[in-house]
């Protein structure tokens, strides 16, 4: 009987890698970042951008004689394979950064101002939405906070405030003596 020959053990040239990402790995973070139905889910962002039509496969289970389950289904088998698949891209330092760049574009200015319009011109609670866009416009200093103070500031009242806390509006702070003042 002969022998199976051996592949001989030449070392290959290592593939150059381009900057970047390739056109699938661009494709999944636009799923994952722009896309409205799968914002933010890495195992339908992957099954989009890598043609899997999990939508066509059957989700019933092969039965055995006896009527028991032998395997998953098709659906279950591809969406296992997307499912981990779309969280090993996101371990990706590469992925991370264009994830983060697409987000940060996203954010802007404009865009913000246009979702709140919509949250204005909406019905339902939008709560969370408000509360998120307040605080973007915070971190951003598009809106400062009106502060009023009597124009007398010294340490022993602002010790006082923070031992009693502050006075009701409208009352003068009397000075009240604090464990800070000397005898």
């Amino acid at each position: 009987m002969p022998k199976a020959k051996k592949k001989s053990q030449k070392k290959k040239k290592p593939v150059a890698v381009k900057p970047g990402l390739n056109p699938k790995h661009e494709l999944f973070c636009q799923f994952y970042v722009k896309n409205s139905e799968l914002f933010g889910n890495a195992t339908l962002s992957y099954a989009e951008a890598y043609a899997y039509s999990l939508d066509e496969l059957s989700r019933a289970k092969p039965m055995d004689a006896e009527g028991k389950p032998t395997d998953d289904s098709e659906y279950q088998k591809q969406y296992n394979v997307c499912s981990v698949e779309g969280h090993r891209l996101l371990r990706s330092p590469k992925i991370q950064d264009r994830l983060t760049k697409l987000l940060n574009e996203m954010l802007k200015d404009d865009v913000v101002d246009r979702e709140l319009v919509k949250v204005i011109l909406q019905d339902h609670k939008p709560e969370a939405k408000v509360a998120a866009i307040r605080e973007y416009n915070k971190l951003k200093a598009r809106i400062t906070e009106k502060v009023e103070h009597s124009g007398n500031i010294s340490i022993s009242n602002v010790l006082d405030q923070l031992e009693h806390g502050p006075a009701p509006k409208g009352q003068a702070v009397a000075p009240q003596p604090s464990v800070h003042d000397k005898k």
